[in-house]
């Protein structure tokens, strides 16, 4: 009897789960700006839900490396509604450390105007019906540090 209740149970669990997994897509509007003492990388996360369920976000869970070196993290927690099928952005925005990458690695591409790799890499984590859902994401792009 315990095993038709576990079997029930399993079910009922994962008729709440969407049909499809969240999808991202790409970072729209990526730029890293040296105006103040700290640089700071901002961009608009796009993402796409497939299902018919509106979702949550919960919360962005991200490594910043620039040039191959960890340069910031993207701890931040949120509580946007997702709709359904459609694409959504939400923005991210991380201050990069300079001692981490190397003071004089970003004063030279500061000052030179040279091309700097940026990977986002991590997950992204949202919620429907009370299940937590979790989204990779692994994106690189070539950007030149504004001033």
């Amino acid at each position: 009897m315990n095993k038709i209740w576990i079997v029930l149970l399993f079910l009922a669990a994962a008729g709440c789960l969407p049909k499809e997994e969240l999808q991202f897509k790409k970072v729209r509007n990526i730029n890293l700006t040296a105006s103040g003492a700290t640089p700071l990388l901002k961009g608009d996360l796009l993402l796409y839900n497939p299902n018919n369920k509106r979702m949550k976000l919960k919360k962005l869970d991200l490594i910043i490396l620039l040039n191959g070196k960890e340069a910031g993290i993207v701890d931040q927690k949120l509580q946007q509604e997702i709709p359904a099928k459609d694409e959504f952005t939400v923005p991210m925005e991380v201050k990069i450390s300079l001692k981490e990458i190397g003071l004089l690695d970003a004063i030279s591409g500061i000052l030179g105007g040279k091309k700097n790799t940026v990977r986002i890499q991590g997950k992204i984590r949202g919620s429907v019906n009370g299940m937590t859902l979790s989204v990779p994401v692994d994106y690189t792009e070539e950007i030149r540090i504004r001033r």
